[in-house]
């Protein structure tokens, strides 16, 4: 009996359609409709809702690879604008890694980085400067780090619902330092000493994680009123949806400042970088070149030192990376000393005294660096005209 029960269970297995990989799309509703009364429709097109964008207007879902008749039965309903792919964002590979060091190393005293110094970030340390909020969107932060302690004012995790925002990879931890490591007499300086930091983590272990998590991630930083937000990730997929996520952020108020990636001078700059809203960062050597690593294009707004920087790691650690990732929180930095001085400077204001700032490197084209390399120091002397305390008004 027992014999004849397994038997006809297992013609029932072979016989059963075989549930095939599972894979992430972004289902995007049409203006107006309530993403809470969307459900029911996910569910009956064979839909498994993972969650809600109201950024986008759109709901994250899993469903079987094979099922491509749910695609088109959910297109023909009349509530749905689009189906796009949830695509997957990452750090940029690290073109080099070098050495490591602790804080318990007694020959590593406080040592700015040479990045720190190139764009002098030293005049800004003393500056009277409003705290201003900033979104490390990336792979978490390392909280307990010496160089970082209270610096980490709150966070999320948009991978794993209720998860921890700390950092599992070590990528978000080096960005937070170069950003606002404490001056403290010993490990590195941080550009903007004004900052109070919030870790978004939108990716995981491996530095990877889907559009939807970023997307949630850029929400979590609009709910929470934070303006201004550091991007050092990046995809070489776009989509409607990514692109119209980014419009409304900038819409919103939110200052993006993004990698430019790590392609080469063949490669092409990666998204969100390339999209028009966002800064684009480039990296620089110590020579004043363009890295060789260091995407180019016209989309490129800026520049900033991306080779063989020192900054924060986990364990307590310092590690020196190269990458348009370290580039970044540099620019990060010095737009935060902006927002000390005009709390609500809008992006394009900010985007407007970087820029008009930075120093023409004569080595490089306009396509490879933007503006030119990013300077606290004339940056100042906008923010302060003549040795002044008090900003004026750029209109």
């Amino acid at each position: 009996m027992k014999d004849s029960r397994f038997l006809a269970g297992f013609r029932a297995a072979l016989t059963r359609p075989r549930r095939g990989k599972r894979r992430r799309k972004l289902v995007v509703f049409q203006p107006g409709m309530e993403l809470s009364s969307c459900q029911d429709t996910l569910h009956r097109c064979a839909m498994r809702p993972l969650k809600a964008l109201p950024l986008a207007n759109a709901y994250a879902v899993e469903l079987d690879e094979a099922d491509e008749a749910s695609s088109v039965q959910l297109l023909n309903h009349r509530g749905i604008l689009r189906i796009d792919d949830d695509i997957e964002v990452k750090i940029a590979p690290f073109p080099l890694m070098l050495r490591s060091r602790s804080q318990s190393d007694r020959r590593f005293n406080q040592i700015p980085s040479w990045g720190w110094e190139r764009i002098e970030a030293e005049v800004a340390q003393d500056k009277n400067l409003a705290p201003v909020p900033v979104a490390v969107i990336d792979t978490g932060i390392a909280t307990s780090h010496p160089d970082l302690r209270g610096k980490v004012v709150g966070g999320v995790n948009t991978i794993t619902s209720g998860g921890s925002y700390s950092d599992d990879n070590g990528h978000g931890t080096h960005v937070a330092g170069i950003i606002a490591a404490l001056n403290n007499n010993f490990g590195v300086v941080g550009v903007a000493p004004n900052v109070e930091l919030y870790a978004v983590k939108v990716l995981d272990r491996s530095g990877s994680g889907n559009l939807s998590d970023l997307i949630e991630g850029l929400q979590w930083c609009i709910d929470n009123n934070i303006r201004l937000v550091n991007l050092s990730l990046s995809s070489e997929r776009t989509n409607e949806t990514f692109k119209e996520a980014v419009q409304e952020v900038h819409r919103r108020g939110v200052t993006m400042v993004c990698a430019a990636g790590n392609n080469g001078p063949n490669g092409q700059i990666n998204y969100p970088s390339r999209y028009e809203e966002p800064i684009s960062v480039a990296a620089t050597t110590k020579s004043d070149h363009i890295a060789d690593f260091s995407s180019r294009g016209p989309e490129v707004d800026i520049s900033a030192p991306g080779q063989d920087i020192v900054s924060t790691w986990l364990g307590g650690t310092y590690k020196s990376l190269n990458g348009t990732s370290m580039a970044t929180p540099f620019v990060t930095g010095a737009a935060a000393l902006i927002m000390g001085v005009i709390p609500d400077a809008s992006p394009s204001q900010v985007r407007s005294l970087l820029t008009r700032s930075a120093v023409t490197l004569q080595q490089a084209s306009r396509t490879s660096q933007g503006a030119g390399l990013v300077n606290v120091q004339r940056l100042s002397q906008m923010l302060w005209p003549s040795g002044s305390s008090r900003w004026y008004s750029l209109r």
